[in-house]
């Protein structure tokens, strides 16, 4: 069953609070119609959104809802 809610995940490579693994599980786990995967390379848990590209991709996604 293909569901009508949107998801974003936003995870980062180098996180060792959260590991990216986890968030491809959620993220292949969604039924959603509407998601976006972004993964931020080269960064911990603490520095995914201070990454530009990062926010410009989940802004746009947002902006598309």
């Amino acid at each position: 069953m293909i569901t009508k809610a949107t998801l974003l995940v936003i995870a980062a490579e180098d996180d060792e609070e959260v590991p990216p693994a986890l968030a491809e599980k959620l993220f292949a786990a969604s039924k959603s119609a509407n998601k976006q995967f972004i993964m931020v390379p080269n960064v911990g848990h603490q520095g995914m959104l201070d990454d530009v590209t990062t926010m410009q991709q989940s802004q746009a996604f947002i902006t598309e809802l």
